[in-house]
């Protein structure tokens, strides 16, 4: 009677070995529960699932392509089609002036009489703030448009305008303040402000540099840009790495810098399972796992350490796997292989990305252990029953 009962446990037992307790996924399971691997399509194993995902195992010529930078799109969001300098142009709220020259005394604005009191022939007159229409008003000349023109066209305006009651006029415009052409930096930086902007071109690193550079170090720096409704953002340490995206500011240009605290998360049998802050710029997945204490000796299978991260579709592409016919994003899991000795080369190289999820998986020894522990514990039980049953 006793034996049947035990072959029972038994059979009972290794029948709910998957309803085990664990720390997460088993390493066949995250393999053949994907959508693709490697390239090639699966069986459909994961068609229940309730995110399909597809596997990359990570090797020398997947890590070259890992590592190609993909420029971003920072400069493309915001339209940047003209990269050059905007130059001087005049608008509502400027306030500028203009000194009129003639050639001799006598004329409109140099009376003869007062000729010999200062040195040359002029006329400085009184600044003038640009009002809402664009527009300024001139003695003897009227009203001017000037918004949206350089002081050059104004000049020769002005010229024209006087050339038949003044006496060879010649004009100069001075912009005494510039508030059409200004940008704002805000948020994490050491001294927010609001400047013009130099004719010659401003760009987002001069405007970082105005407000007194960022307060927390590049890696954890975002500079977000917004312009004529749009909005586009980048890292700090990616804008120095990519010049392309250090673009000319244009007026009205706001840059916000925030701050990011980028992390990863290490789970199953590393030394350490919780939430990891980066503390420089690069983190590869070697610096990661001794942050996070390296392997369990007891319980980590070195052949099974897995990355957990969304990819761009464009990012998968280059790897020649047959994807999910839809999503611009795609569940990525990269399968890295540290039985392999050199699987730490290829741990030095590859770099960890925001919200990354490192995962550790368990030996098969492991499982086995808990299912003869079950085991042990379930004849224990019968025993101690039995031996009960029997003393009465």
């Amino acid at each position: 009677m006793v034996n049947k009962i035990f072959s029972f446990l038994i059979v009972l037992t290794c029948a709910g070995c998957a309803a085990m307790p664990s720390h997460g996924p088993a390493s066949n399971a995250i393999v053949t529960g994907a959508v693709a691997q490697g390239g090639k399509v699966s069986d459909g194993s994961a068609q229940g699932s309730a995110l399909s995902y597809v596997v990359v195992n990570v090797n020398s010529d997947i890590l070259s392509k890992i590592r190609t930078v993909v420029p971003s799109a920072f400069s493309g969001t915001l339209n940047d089609r003209n990269p050059t300098p905007f130059g001087l142009i005049l608008g509502p709220g400027d306030v500028i002036s203009l000194t009129i020259f003639e050639s001799a005394p006598g004329g409109l604005f140099t009376p003869s009489q007062v000729a010999g009191a200062r040195p040359g022939n002029f006329v400085e007159l009184p600044p003038q703030t640009i009002d809402r229409e664009g527009k300024i008003n001139v003695p003897y000349a009227g009203e001017i448009m000037v918004s949206g023109r350089t002081p050059r066209m104004v000049e020769n305006e002005v010229q024209q305008l006087l050339q038949r009651r003044a006496i060879e006029p010649r004009v100069v415009l001075t912009v005494r303040e510039q508030r059409s052409a200004q940008a704002s930096v805000l948020g994490e930086v050491n001294a927010p402000t609001r400047f013009s902007l130099n004719p010659q071109g401003d760009r987002v690193l001069d405007a970082l540099a105005r407000a007194g550079g960022p307060k927390y170090p590049a890696y954890e720096t975002i500079i977000a840009l917004q312009r004529a409704g749009r909005k586009a953002q980048i890292g700090l340490a990616e804008l120095v790495r990519q010049p392309a995206n250090n673009i000319l500011l244009r007026p009205g240009d706001t840059v916000f810098v925030s701050r990011e605290q980028r992390h990863f998360v290490a789970l199953g049998a590393s030394g350490q399972n919780g939430v990891f802050f980066f503390d420089s710029e690069r983190v590869t997945l070697a610096y990661a796992m001794g942050k996070a204490g390296g392997l369990l000796d007891e319980r980590a299978e070195p052949g099974a350490v897995f990355i957990y991260r969304v990819e761009p579709r464009q990012n998968l592409e280059r790897y020649g796997m047959d994807l999910p016919p839809e999503g611009k994003v795609i569940p990525t899991v990269y399968a890295i292989n540290l039985r392999d000795p050199s699987g730490f080369f290829l741990a030095q190289n590859i770099e960890l990305q925001h919200h990354d999820v490192i995962f550790v998986g368990n030996t098969t020894t492991v499982d086995l252990a808990k299912t003869l522990q079950f085991i042990r514990l379930g004849i224990n039980s019968v025993r101690d029953g039995v031996e009960l049953g029997q003393s009465f």
